[in-house]
């Protein structure tokens, strides 16, 4: 058995819904009296309970695999506007070649809060990385800074500077965010840099 993450649950005589969590768990808030609930999940046999709620309740659910699916091809007779062409690449990257990439990251994060006046704080922190990914070593000072003034005792105005690098990319096999993605270091040139005001 395996957590379903992003599954769907529906109830249909209250017109609520929620999905799960990344461990598979969801709760709604659902008047009492009976309760329709309808819980789908892709190339999952969608499963309809019917129960009467009288309490708080937990329902764990066993879904069944649905693999029929073979191929959907969507098609529509209007012609888009404002498109210029729809543009994807694909990159194969054997899997053998994946598993020998070893990447290793070490940080070190020193902060401070100060209190310049009484209407006047600051808070000032330093994140210091060491990535080394295929016997490469990259190194990266991230400073953050926000600061924030009290003009009355119910507003205040602030603001924050934020640099950081990412190392790490997640490589999706389709445009949908799913759980069965790859996580792979950035090998050439990992210190992409994000600043933010």
């Amino acid at each position: 058995m395996e957590t379903l993450i992003g599954a769907n649950i529906f109830e249909s005589r209250h017109s609520q819904g929620t999905t799960t969590n990344p461990y598979g768990f969801y709760s709604i808030t659902i008047p009492e009296g009976q309760v329709n609930l309808k819980y789908s999940y892709i190339e999952y046999e969608t499963l309809n309970k019917t129960i009467y709620l009288k309490k708080d309740t937990t329902i764990n659910i066993l879904m069944k695999d649905n693999y029929l699916t073979q191929e959907v091809i969507i098609l529509s007779d209007k012609t888009e506007t404002g498109i210029r062409a729809a543009q994807m690449s694909a990159i194969d990257i054997p899997i053998n070649h994946i598993k020998k990439i070893l990447a290793h990251e070490a940080n070190i994060y020193i902060e401070d809060n100060f209190n310049i006046e009484k209407k006047f704080q600051l808070n000032a922190d330093l994140h210091m990385s060491m990535f080394n990914v295929q016997h490469k070593s990259y190194f990266s000072l991230q400073p953050r800074l926000s600061a924030r003034y009290e003009l009355t005792e119910d507003v205040s105005i602030k603001g924050a500077y934020t640099k950081m690098n990412q190392y790490i990319h997640l490589l999706s096999s389709s445009t949908i965010s799913m759980p069965t993605g790859c996580l792979l270091p950035k090998i050439s040139n990992p210190c992409g840099l994000i600043s933010i005001l």
